[in-house]
């Protein structure tokens, strides 16, 4: 696993590509290792997830000690086959005690849902490419309002931001990938997850 793409990255907080099993990663739903197609991004394998219409399939995993204020950057590659129609599709959190969660939809477009901000989120204008494997980083900056902020970075560039948020409750101790959840409307879905890495710094695409 490298992570050290941006050049004077500090160490990362974690950083997994699913090699040979699930450790140190929960199953939850109908999730597991795989050794593609689609070839993974690096090493031999990729997380595989599958869900129904109102079901998830993802892969849980602590992170120690919370992150409860600052930056904090999660980055993962995903692939979204082509063959079902994207509505109501959640691929990553950020877990603080409770359900107070930060989600990266994809709905069809990138956005955030929260239950810690009273505005619930936001959408940008930019949706997943299909068939290709896509860097995805998050900064999520963990503060009270109005200093807490969400930005999605695809393939290095921004598609969306929201400022002005309330970012904290508790602070962030786990992080969830795959199909965090299928929206009672969403078709049955695929998808793939390879090269995770969470940091206090920004960590770029390989």
């Amino acid at each position: 696993m490298g992570f050290d793409e941006v050049a004077g990255a500090t160490a990362p907080l974690f950083a997994d590509g699913f090699e040979g099993t699930l450790t140190p990663w929960i199953a939850n739903g109908g999730v597991d290792v795989s050794g593609g197609p689609p070839a993974p991004t690096e090493g031999a394998a990729i997380l595989l997830a599958q869900a129904g219409s109102a079901m998830t399939a993802r892969a849980e995993v602590d992170l120690g000690a919370p992150v409860t204020s600052g930056p904090l950057f999660v980055r993962a590659y995903y692939y979204l086959p082509s063959g079902y129609a994207v509505t109501d599709l959640s691929v990553l959190e950020l877990h603080q005690p409770g359900q107070a969660n930060m989600v990266l939809v994809n709905s069809p477009q990138v956005g955030l849902y929260t239950a810690i901000d009273a505005r619930g989120g936001g959408r940008g204008a930019f949706a997943l490419p299909r068939d290709t494997w896509t860097c995805v980083e998050i900064l999520a900056d963990i503060e009270d309002a109005p200093d807490g902020t969400w930005e999605v970075w695809v393939d290095g560039v921004l598609a969306m931001s929201i400022s002005g948020l309330d970012t904290f409750a508790g602070g962030v101790n786990r992080i969830t990938i795959g199909i965090t959840w299928a929206g009672a409307g969403q078709e049955p879905s695929t998808v793939y997850s390879d090269s995770v890495v969470v940091s206090r710094s920004p960590i770029g695409c390989l």
